[in-house]
């Protein structure tokens, strides 16, 4: 199973592989769009860090994680609601144009009508599907597969059963999400949300709110979200399963915080591959992330109990 893992730099990439990333993944800036991409980012995060890296720098990034045997993952991966345009059209097969002549390796879309417009134009590059095409169920796959997609990542709602089913009957790649993500069904959250997350508004799914039951306080909890988080604990039985991808979630998010994730993965990997079961006292983890996730609420994304 390999760890894939977004990076935003050359240096970020570059350090995350040396401690245990194997693939990455990016997205790169469009002139068709004033702040947004074709990957559902903005170029900068509201922290100030840039998301998105240039593609002389995504050349870069392939040559060096290449050399290391790893693969890049090019996201294309923006849901398409009017594909009559042809100014549209030009910009995103400009866009991914440039990804294919930076060297990547996959890209990475959202929509079955991309799908079809990069198979046309390039039959040969792989396809990887994106969560925003909920992949759940056999059939779901087995349509991907049909149409020439080579890696699919299951939708987060996926179950620790139904991924050991899927990975049995799939013919193509199974990713995961492993750490981070949101619990809703990708790109149909209506709540309020300002663009880049302002620290006044931040992510009212992630609040904890007051909830009772007949007039009797049950207590604070994250109603709207079940943000449930790590999945150390699952990785023997994800890579036994099969899963080919475990996604780190986090483009927007620091690199040194990035990187003592994938530091975190990479050691329970190593035990997982010598050990079982896995328990927190041989995972060695950071005092801070067994308080925000080992200690308040259990917030294992493959088991455990949430409240």
């Amino acid at each position: 199973m390999r760890l894939l893992v977004p990076a935003s730099t050359f240096n970020d990439a570059k350090e995350l592989v040396e401690n245990g990333a194997d693939d990455i993944y990016l997205g790169a800036p469009s002139s068709t769009f004033n702040q947004y991409s074709f990957n559902g980012r903005a170029n900068i995060a509201k922290t100030g860090k840039k998301v998105l890296p240039s593609i002389d720098e995504i050349g870069l990034i392939c040559s060096f994680v290449q050399s290391k045997k790893g693969k890049v993952y090019f996201l294309a991966n923006i849901p398409i609601v009017n594909s009559s345009s042809t100014q549209f059209y030009d910009g995103f097969m400009q866009y991914v144009d440039k990804g294919i002549k930076a060297g990547v390796d996959y890209i990475v879309l959202g929509d079955i009508i991309t799908i079809k417009w990069v198979k046309e134009k390039y039959p040969d590059i792989k396809i990887s599907a994106s969560s925003y095409l909920e992949a759940q169920n056999e059939l779901t796959l087995k349509m991907l597969a049909n149409m020439g997609v080579s890696q699919a990542i299951l939708s987060y709602q996926s179950t620790l059963e139904e991924i050991r089913d899927l990975c049995a009957s799939a013919k193509i790649k199974i990713e995961v999400f492993g750490h981070g993500g949101c619990s809703f069904y990708v790109g149909t959250c209506n709540m309020f949300h300002e663009m880049g997350e302002s620290s006044q508004m931040g992510y009212p799914c992630r609040a904890l709110y007051e909830v009772s039951h007949k007039n009797k306080l049950l207590g604070n909890m994250r109603a709207l979200d079940c943000f449930k988080i790590c999945s150390l604990c699952k990785l023997k039985e994800l890579e036994i399963f099969g899963v080919h991808s475990l996604k780190i979630v986090g483009r927007d998010l620091a690199a040194d915080y990035i990187l003592e994730i994938v530091k975190a993965y990479k050691n329970a990997l190593k035990i997982c591959r010598t050990e079982t079961p896995i328990t927190i006292e041989r995972l060695n983890l950071p005092a801070w992330w067994e308080r925000a996730w080992c200690q308040t609420g259990n917030l294992c994304r493959y088991g455990g109990v949430y409240y």
